[in-house]
Protein backbone atom coordinates (compact mmCIF):
# COMPACT_ATOMS: atom_id res chain seq x y z
CA UNK A 1 0.00 0.00 0.00
CA UNK A 2 2.74 2.49 0.97
CA UNK A 3 4.73 1.77 -2.18
CA UNK A 4 1.76 2.52 -4.46
CA UNK A 5 1.03 5.80 -2.66
CA UNK A 6 4.69 6.84 -2.83
CA UNK A 7 4.83 6.04 -6.54
CA UNK A 8 1.72 8.12 -7.27
CA UNK A 9 3.22 11.09 -5.40
CA UNK A 10 6.50 10.72 -7.28
CA UNK A 11 4.65 10.42 -10.58
CA UNK A 12 2.67 13.62 -9.90
CA UNK A 13 5.86 15.44 -8.91
CA UNK A 14 7.59 14.21 -12.05
CA UNK A 15 4.81 15.66 -14.23
CA UNK A 16 4.90 18.98 -12.36
CA UNK A 17 8.67 19.15 -12.67
CA UNK A 18 8.71 18.40 -16.40
CA UNK A 19 5.79 20.63 -17.37
CA UNK A 20 6.26 23.51 -14.93
CA UNK A 21 9.90 23.29 -13.78
CA UNK A 22 8.89 22.89 -10.15
CA UNK A 23 12.37 21.89 -8.97
CA UNK A 24 13.89 25.09 -10.38
CA UNK A 25 11.41 27.43 -8.69
CA UNK A 26 13.29 29.69 -6.29
CA UNK A 27 10.25 31.18 -4.55
CA UNK A 28 10.58 30.44 -0.84
CA UNK A 29 9.13 33.46 1.03
CA UNK A 30 5.92 33.24 3.06
CA UNK A 31 3.02 31.44 1.47
CA UNK A 32 4.13 32.23 -2.07
CA UNK A 33 5.74 28.82 -2.62
CA UNK A 34 2.60 27.05 -1.42
CA UNK A 35 0.36 29.25 -3.58
CA UNK A 36 2.48 28.59 -6.68
CA UNK A 37 2.39 24.87 -5.94
CA UNK A 38 -1.41 24.97 -5.80
CA UNK A 39 -1.59 26.89 -9.08
CA UNK A 40 0.72 24.36 -10.77
CA UNK A 41 -1.38 21.45 -9.47
CA UNK A 42 -4.68 22.99 -10.63
CA UNK A 43 -3.16 23.88 -14.01
CA UNK A 44 -1.81 20.37 -14.39
CA UNK A 45 -5.22 18.84 -13.65
CA UNK A 46 -7.05 21.16 -16.07
CA UNK A 47 -4.56 20.43 -18.85
CA UNK A 48 -4.53 16.69 -18.12
CA UNK A 49 -8.36 16.49 -18.17
CA UNK A 50 -8.70 18.40 -21.44
CA UNK A 51 -9.98 16.29 -24.33
CA UNK A 52 -7.03 17.03 -26.61
CA UNK A 53 -4.71 14.01 -26.57
CA UNK A 54 -1.32 15.70 -26.30
CA UNK A 55 1.34 16.11 -23.64
CA UNK A 56 0.78 18.63 -20.87
CA UNK A 57 3.82 20.59 -22.07
CA UNK A 58 2.28 20.90 -25.54
CA UNK A 59 -1.07 21.99 -24.13
CA UNK A 60 0.72 24.51 -21.89
CA UNK A 61 2.48 26.04 -24.90
CA UNK A 62 -0.76 26.17 -26.87
CA UNK A 63 -2.47 27.86 -23.92
CA UNK A 64 0.17 30.59 -23.99
CA UNK A 65 -0.14 31.16 -27.74
CA UNK A 66 -3.81 30.52 -28.59
CA UNK A 67 -6.40 32.83 -26.97
CA UNK A 68 -9.33 30.63 -28.07
CA UNK A 69 -7.76 27.52 -26.52
CA UNK A 70 -7.04 29.48 -23.31
CA UNK A 71 -10.65 30.72 -23.18
CA UNK A 72 -11.90 27.16 -23.59
CA UNK A 73 -9.73 25.96 -20.71
CA UNK A 74 -10.95 28.76 -18.46
CA UNK A 75 -14.55 27.96 -19.39
CA UNK A 76 -14.00 24.31 -18.48
CA UNK A 77 -12.73 25.39 -15.04
CA UNK A 78 -15.78 27.54 -14.34
CA UNK A 79 -18.06 24.79 -15.67
CA UNK A 80 -16.56 22.28 -13.20
CA UNK A 81 -17.20 24.61 -10.24
CA UNK A 82 -20.92 24.84 -10.94
CA UNK A 83 -21.37 21.21 -10.03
Amino acid sequence: MGFCFNWSVESAHHVLDLAFGEDHCQVRAGGAAHNLCLLREVSSKVLRDHLLKKRIRSKKARTALDPDFRTGLLASISHNFRG
